[in-house]
């Protein structure tokens, strides 16, 4: 695709992104997972809704995890929202330098190192300054082409996708022109991740992206080779697994296919990640393969049940390196996939089920120890609406214990909607209105019908949840 066609596509993506910027800034984190999760993946038709992100940067050996992502997915009525990929994966940024610190100019050498440092501090702009007086200084073409690259990363960084598309552009060109296969591979793998981060104004729009995204992904590939770029051949993979995880599909057999074909990314980077060697990265591409697994459509129960139980063991395995103390938002982040995938698992008895939602409300309060309100305010709701749905769906054994489930459902929701202002997150908001009211069902049908109606009222917001929210009134036997 010629870079001027990717440069006009991501103007248009700008301009509406300016006009969206107050919603996207209640989406955006700093990194791919899951907010709220009240069910199974989108393409099964009945359930529930499930909104998701990636977590914020973690280091690793290729460079820093990247986020973003807000996915809808719904199953047995509720609605979900999630604070990791369920439709987002963490993806990473390439850190290609290619020798400018050994650059024969000194003051290109002394500004690069200053840049650097300002880089991992997340100094962004004085960082952008000092690469860019390198740039004014540095004549090699290949070095030059890092010098962008670099410059795109740190826009990347700060969510100015047009920016950082035009830096990775410019580093492309300087590639192609000195020759350099690793630059060009590299300034692909950015403008991939530009196009998979960038916000789009529709979902056609949005599925351009990610075929884009795809498709640069691919290119880098034909350079990063398992054996000769083994880091840069895992980094790489693991982006595409993020791609295809979020490529849009016209049937539950497209949306399969997509999925297998994440799954067999994140494991193509696990034969590089390994524990041992890349433990950040090995965590961060397990949290992702979970959340793949939990996204896989399942042609039975028997295969939905294998699917959940995989997904079950990466994020186990993400959080042997994810400690609370190491990486908090990580672990928070991972132990919320964690109670999604609990929720999510079959179970072939009552006492069966109740064990893991018993898990899945642990994992929820687990991650509430760092999502805390006034630090992490959207995940802080997402888990708490996700918590809610664990306290409904728990059996009870006498109605106390039932009155006892649905009041702590319901404190839940409510403790979401101090931060899903109407006005804000009118999304989110009807989506928690709509679990309140589903829980609230049969036991106070007034009060449940006053929640069902205000979701009914913002339908639009979920265009797929119109015909289930009637249904869930004409139970309640709400008025329309």
């Amino acid at each position: 695709m010629p870079w001027e066609s990717v440069r006009q596509f991501l103007l248009n993506t700008e301009l509406w992104q300016k006009v969206v910027a107050g919603v996207i800034a209640g989406v955006l984190l700093l990194v791919i997972g899951a907010l709220v999760k009240r069910g199974r993946p989108p393409a099964l038709p009945g359930s529930e809704v499930k909104t998701a992100w990636s977590d914020s940067p973690a280091q690793g050996a290729s460079g820093s995890g990247i986020t973003q992502t807000l996915a809808l997915d719904r199953s047995q009525g509720k609605v979900t929202i999630n604070v990791e990929p369920g439709a987002t994966a963490n993806i990473t940024i390439v850190d290609y330098q290619d020798g400018v610190v050994n650059s024969e100019n000194p003051l290109v050498k002394e500004l690069f190192v200053e840049a650097r440092g300002y880089y991992r501090s997340g100094d962004f702009t004085r960082a952008i300054d000092r690469f860019e007086r390198c740039l004014e200084l540095e004549k090699n073409h290949e070095r030059r082409g890092a010098l962008n690259i670099q410059i795109g990363n740190c826009y990347s960084e700060q969510a100015r996708y047009l920016k950082a598309a035009e830096f990775y552009g410019a580093g492309l060109r300087e590639a192609r022109q000195a020759g350099d296969a690793e630059g060009r591979a590299s300034a692909n793998v950015g403008i991939g991740n530009t196009y998979l981060r960038s916000p789009a104004s529709d979902g056609p729009t949005r599925g351009q992206n990610v075929r884009a995204a795809v498709e640069h992904y691919r290119q880098a590939l034909q350079v990063f080779l398992k054996d000769e770029y083994p880091v840069q051949y895992a980094m790489t993979q693991n982006n595409l697994g993020a791609a295809y995880g979020n490529l849009a599909a016209a049937t539950a057999e497209e949306r399969a296919e997509n999925v297998k074909k994440a799954v067999a990314c994140y494991r193509a980077a696990l034969e590089i990640y390994k524990k041992d060697e890349y433990p950040v990265d090995y965590a961060m591409t397990q949290n992702n393969l979970g959340v793949a697994y939990s996204d896989l459509p399942a042609a039975t129960a028997e295969e939905r049940a294998e699917n959940i139980k995989q997904a079950v063991g990466c994020y186990q395995a993400a959080l042997e390196i994810r400690k609370k103390d190491e990486y908090p938002v990580q672990y928070a982040t991972t132990q919320n996939n964690l109670g999604n995938a609990y929720r999510d698992l079959p179970a072939a008895t009552a006492e069966e089920r109740a064990e893991n939602i018993k898990k899945a409300v642990d994992c929820y309060l687990a991650a509430l120890e760092i999502y805390k309100k006034d630090e992490y305010p959207v995940q802080y709701a997402a888990t708490q609406n996700n918590l809610g749905n664990a306290y409904s769906d728990l059996p009870a054994v006498s109605a106390e214990e039932r009155a006892e489930n649905v009041r702590q459902a319901v404190a839940c929701y409510r403790a979401a909607l101090e931060i899903y202002k109407k006005d804000e997150y009118p999304q989110d908001y009807c989506v928690t209105a709509q679990n309140i009211g589903m829980t609230l069902t049969g036991i106070d049908n007034d009060e449940a019908c006053r929640w069902l109606q205000e979701a009914y009222s913002l339908r639009q917001y979920l265009p797929e949840q119109g015909k289930e929210l009637e249904e869930s009134m004409e139970e309640a036997g709400c008025a329309m």
